[in-house]
């Protein structure tokens, strides 16, 4: 894997991660083009030489896969079982092996959940931040930031495992890819597709639940995660693409029934939840519930636009203009009632380059609407490439807003805000500290020698006087809003709402039969809703009227009728 996109931000917001240098902002602007332009469209499509006049040629363009020569060993089998199971890499060798039969969970991008200086376990973070409270002083009038008054958001890393065969795979798969109906009988074009025209769907590409698979397992994995993540009272759950399983026979209540019930049978506060999505007939869709004042909606079910052609995808998208955006309202205390728009981007609509750009246009319309609500962009996703993932922070970056990321395939999770990893406030701590320091010294410097020069040019009668008195205020705002945000940053640190940003559902002491039932693929991210009002000022005031980057993505254009 190539990983362009993350070497391209690791040497612009590695050395600098609020992207405060210019010339840092201008590296920004250039990869964020050569990521539209030129990544996303590469990696959309591929040239393929067609040939009318050969059979060979037309059959290898709607070339499905087929099953290699030798099955996978029962050793190889049981390595993988294993390594799921432990949450460990699967080994290379192996790999190699498996991924001619399905698409193969390597978890090494979690690994890091278990390790002792990890994400610390949901539970005894609450409990530590609440015997700081009790031992404040000056607990009372808020001074330490406990959970309570953070927005928390759970991302459930479901893992679902896809044959990229045809038929039922051969590592006991939750899905399959879905067979051409070409070969397939009629009844079952009927059944699988729900349409009555069968004859173009031989392009539509999309999964099927896989025979020796049992659906009452994996509902009630899906309900179990959910249960808990409502336990620790979560405002936002969210779980990946291909979560759910697929829709059953009217005999028996269906996933979006149980689902239901487990929203509206438990105690927690409002909640916003997105279930995972599912392929069915000629879509591909999310179900969306929300609770708000105690009342629950009717699921929705929210459609994929951009089909993942690379996987074989070819959906329908919904009809019209029309792209839904959610409103969710949360009471936090001591911190009033939390609002805020929420969007959900399923996996390749953050990808597909209009999409894309369909979804930043939404979000400038959105915050010009409204400037004091935050935007949630959720997304989730059958994808752990590291490139589409860091590619997530131009979207937070340029919408301005709080984008989350959940995978179905590894279990891994990701948040960015304003463009600004939330992993990076505590990871890359000093680094940080480091850069605002050395950015305000940079500022305090640059405006003196302004100043300076602005005299000189004044005294001279030059005609770039105007010019270099627009610099120096610049300089000036620039110092100021940095000397500001150092500060905001600072006490927050001090009343512990920089601590525990991320934190992982503990194992279980006895680990289920079922991978899928192991707790720690949930993720919590805990964010004080002052640090979230720190961070967005900042990205508003720092960067101005974003002049920096190109014009078309700059915020007033985005959002002009």
């Amino acid at each position: 894997m190539s990983n362009k996109v993350v070497a391209d931000h690791e040497t612009i917001f590695g050395p600098d991660p609020f992207l405060m240098d210019d010339e840092a902002q201008i590296r920004y602007r250039e990869a964020i083009i050569r990521h539209l332009l030129v990544f996303r469209s590469s990696r959309s499509t591929h040239s393929y030489d067609l040939d009318l006049h050969n059979p060979n040629s037309v059959d290898g363009f709607f070339a499905r896969p087929g099953a290699p020569a030798n099955p996978p060993s029962p050793d190889v089998i049981v390595r993988y079982d294993e390594a799921r199971t432990a949450r460990a890499a699967v080994q290379s060798r192996d790999f190699a092996v498996l991924k001619n039969f399905t698409m193969v969970s390597d978890s090494s991008l979690t690994e890091r959940r278990r390790i002792p200086d990890g994400y610390a376990s949901h539970p005894g973070a609450i409990k530590e931040l609440d015997a700081r409270r009790e031992a404040a002083q000056d607990a009372e009038k808020g001074g330490i930031a406990t959970f309570d008054r953070r927005l928390r958001i759970a991302v459930i890393g479901y893992r679902v495992k896809i044959s990229t065969m045809l038929d039922k795979g051969q590592l006991d798969e939750e899905l399959s890819i879905f067979r051409p109906p070409a070969t397939a009988s009629d009844t079952e074009r009927e059944t699988v597709a729900n349409l009555p025209e069968t004859g173009w769907l031989e392009q539509l590409g999309r999964t099927r639940c896989s025979e020796a698979r049992s659906l009452a397992d994996w509902k009630e994995a899906i309900c179990t995660h959910i249960r808990r993540a409502f336990q620790r009272r979560s405002h936002i759950v969210m779980l990946p693409e291909f979560a759910l399983p697929p829709l059953e026979g009217t005999e028996e209540k269906n996933i979006e029934d149980d689902v239901l019930s487990v929203s509206q049978g438990n105690e927690t506060p409002d909640h916003f939840l997105v279930a995972g999505t599912r392929h069915q007939g000629s879509v591909n869709h999310a179900l969306v519930i929300s609770k708000r004042g105690g009342e629950v909606s009717k699921p929705f079910w929210h459609l994929k636009v951009a089909s993942a052609r690379g996987m074989g995808e070819n959906i329908l998208g919904p009809r019209g203009k029309n792209f839904p955006n959610y409103t969710v309202q949360f009471d936090i205390p001591d911190r009033g009632t939390f609002v805020a728009t929420v969007m959900v981007a399923i996996c390749y609509d953050a990808f597909d380059p209009t999409t894309f750009l369909k979804l930043c246009r939404q979000g400038a319309l959105t915050f010009q609407k409204n400037k004091s609500q935050h935007l949630i962009i959720l997304v989730p996703s059958f994808n752990n490439s590291r490139d589409f993932v860091a590619l997530l922070r131009d979207l937070s970056f340029i919408t301005r807003s709080l984008v989350v990321y959940g995978d179905g395939l590894n279990g891994d999770a990701k948040l960015f805000f304003c463009g600004i990893a939330l992993s990076d406030l505590y990871e890359k701590k000093a680094v940080m500290e480091r850069k605002l320091a050395e950015s305000i010294k940079d500022l305090t410097g640059k405006y003196a020698r302004y100043r300076e020069s602005r005299r000189a040019t004044a005294r001279r009668k030059q005609p770039t006087a105007e010019q270099t008195r627009d610099a120096a205020a610049k300089m000036r705002h620039k110092r100021d809003i940095s000397s500001v945000f150092k500060e905001q940053l600072d006490a927050l640190r001090a009343r512990g709402a920089l601590d525990h940003l991320v934190t992982v559902e503990p194992i279980a002491e006895s680990k289920p039969q079922n991978p899928a039932l192991i707790d720690d693929d949930l993720l919590y991210y805990n964010i004080d809703i002052n640090l979230l009002n720190v961070l967005k000022n900042f990205r508003e005031d720092f960067f101005l009227n974003d002049d920096f980057l190109p014009r078309a993505l700059q915020l007033d254009e985005l959002a002009t009728n």
